[in-house]
């Protein structure tokens, strides 16, 4: 699921190359990750997949969560987000201090800004995904993983990461919890490496990617369907948009019974 435009972030460090990393930054994230404490009480809430809304002023439904929900900031450990539109000070007062965070924004060539990592500061790596080289592409998607001691949580929504879109306007949520792998007989699954391959298009850096290895993804409760900037070629071995809509309902024999001109899809963008 994925929306629309963005706050200026401003840069203090310049931007690498994707095949460059800062070691003076993102070494010091990953000692972070190491030593975070293990000391928790935090529960898996989402393990079969859950449907959502956010919570606006007038919802009075229980299938609307606020994004403070979600986060339970104070047993996250660490944070991937992508996101389109961005309101930095209003993000970072949801968040507990000093955790590593990895965000994944739109960028705008047009403003001088380039593609590449760099660095907020020490634990804060911000990622400036490829765009198309016309000016229509654009990074959309609207994804955060969550990290705590026993397992993540991955939620996909049409929420922008702004107040307007998670305290004013009505945004769909889905979010699943999955648990750590504790066997090396875990088999990969689709969804998995779906969301490896499509951190990888967005140039994560892999350190974050190989983190995903440790999770059972077996539970997985939906298809992802990322969309990534670009032209993508016909026999290229991961799919995107709608050739993988395509993909997913002819995997789930949802075009198997349907004529010309009878099927209505209704969809979400949010990723």
């Amino acid at each position: 699921m994925l929306r629309l435009g963005y706050r200026a972030l401003r840069i203090s460090q310049p931007h690498l190359p994707y095949g460059g990393v800062h070691g003076s930054h993102l070494g010091k994230t990953l000692a972070l990750v190491r030593g975070l404490s293990s000391h928790s009480t935090c529960e898996i809430k989402y393990p079969d997949g859950k449907e959502l809304l956010t919570k606006t002023a007038s919802s009075s439904n229980e299938n609307h969560v606020t994004l403070e929900e979600l986060i339970d900031k104070k047993n996250l450990r660490k944070l991937f987000l992508a996101t389109y539109q961005l309101e930095i000070d209003w993000l970072l007062s949801k968040l507990p201090r000093s955790i590593p965070i990895c965000l994944a924004r739109n960028w705008d060539r047009l403003s001088g800004e380039q593609p590449g990592i760099s660095s907020l500061h020490s634990n804060f790596t911000v990622v400036h995904p490829p765009l198309s080289e016309n000016q229509y592409g654009s990074m959309h998607a609207k994804l955060f993983i969550l990290y705590y001691d026993e397992f993540i949580r991955v939620v996909v929504t049409s929420a922008n990461m702004t107040s307007l879109d998670w305290e004013t306007f009505e945004n769909a949520i889905f979010v699943q919890d999955f648990s750590r792998a504790h066997s090396e007989a875990v088999r990969p699954c689709a969804f998995g490496r779906d969301l490896y391959h499509f951190l990888g298009a967005l140039r994560i850096p892999n350190f974050i990617r190989n983190t995903l290895t440790g999770y059972d993804f077996s539970t997985a409760k939906v298809t992802l369907i990322p969309s990534v900037p670009g032209a993508h070629l016909q026999n290229q071995e991961e799919v995107y948009g709608h050739k993988k809509i395509a993909q997913a309902l002819m995997k789930h024999g949802l075009m198997s019974n349907c004529s010309d001109n009878k099927m209505t899809l209704e969809y979400q963008v949010g990723f």
